[in-house]
């Protein structure tokens, strides 16, 4: 099976980068170009797999962003600027993510699925900033941001 690069959203900007970053990485290893961006070192790095990889990313990012990747020299420098503006590391940003994640409550008219994608995005995007959520604590929130009318559901879970 062929990873196609169409298959990967553009990049937006912060909303989709964490899935974007994910998608990117797989279709590069799977093109086998994964070594320009992250591998030993960068002055080892084949110029044609260095190209090939920098359009790859390219294309994928939106032309409002290109910007950010226009004049890098690399695909490892493109990289790491896209890392660098969109994985915002810093304490108010892991802060907000806790926040929206122990806050979380499945909304009216909400499909339980979409409730529960939107907690694992969530916790996943926190595990990216490294700090990892506990299983039970994806459990709990889950859990605890159901209405009332599953509190016969949640006893039943725990018995």
């Amino acid at each position: 099976m062929s990873l196609k690069i169409n298959a990967v959203e553009q990049l937006r900007g912060e909303d989709n980068f964490h899935d974007w970053k994910f998608k990117m990485k797989m279709v590069l290893i799977e093109k086998e170009v994964w070594e320009a961006v992250e591998g030993g070192d960068e002055s080892d790095v084949d110029p044609k797999m260095d190209n090939k990889a920098k359009a790859m990313i390219s294309l994928r990012v939106a032309d409002n962003l290109l910007g950010l990747v226009r004049d890098a020299p690399s695909a490892r420098h493109m990289w790491a600027s896209l890392c660098e503006r969109f994985e915002n590391k810093g304490l108010t940003n892991v802060i907000f993510l806790r926040r929206q994640f122990v806050n979380s409550k499945l909304g009216d008219g909400e499909k339980m699925a979409s409730y529960i994608d939107r907690v694992s995005k969530l916790a996943d995007k926190s595990a990216a900033l490294g700090f990892a959520f506990a299983e039970a604590d994806i459990a709990i929130t889950l859990l605890t941001g159901l209405p009332a009318t599953y509190d016969s559901l949640i006893v039943a879970i725990e018995t």
